[in-house]
């Protein structure tokens, strides 16, 4: 337990420092559809590589989300006060909830230049309120329970 601690703490610092994983990500997959809308040229080269990424990132994503709630189920039952670990849990649950609901939202391909300045502003934007309070409360949290599992358990 201690160890999926210290790999989740790795990637809440991670995220915390530098706002969102897969940025880089992010930014390629917005320049591809913007220069699909402006039709420009896409090499079938640049094409595949961003497919290949999309399901590494998938599966990354995942697995980590995956890794993420067995790891906050188990630690119910290492938590000396059972509160935070519940609060993480429903957090967690209710964000996933809610992205999805905003993603079902979502227009797809931009169909104007105002929808292209829309999305060029999201794709280089570093973070959101919502993603650093989330970010910082994680890092929070897998510290205190770094600190349960090596001083109360």
């Amino acid at each position: 337990m201690i160890f999926l601690t210290v790999i989740l703490l790795t990637v809440a610092i991670y995220n915390v420092v530098t706002g969102k994983l897969f940025k880089s990500f992010i930014v390629q997959a917005g320049e591809y559809q913007i220069k699909e809308f402006r039709k420009e040229e896409i090499k079938d080269e640049e094409t595949i590589k961003l497919v290949i990424k999309l399901v590494f990132v998938l599966l990354a994503t995942l697995s980590l989300l995956t890794l993420t709630i067995v790891y906050l189920c188990f630690a119910l039952s290492y938590d000396p006060f059972v509160y935070p670990s519940l609060a993480m849990l429903s957090l967690y649950i209710l964000n996933i909830i809610v992205s999805l609901i905003r993603s079902k939202k979502l227009k797809g391909a931009p169909k104007s230049e105002d929808d292209v300045r829309k999305l060029q502003s999201k794709i280089y934007r570093k973070r959101t309120f919502k993603s650093t309070v989330i970010g910082v409360v994680g890092l929070a949290y897998y510290l205190y329970m770094f600190a349960a599992l090596v001083f109360l358990v």
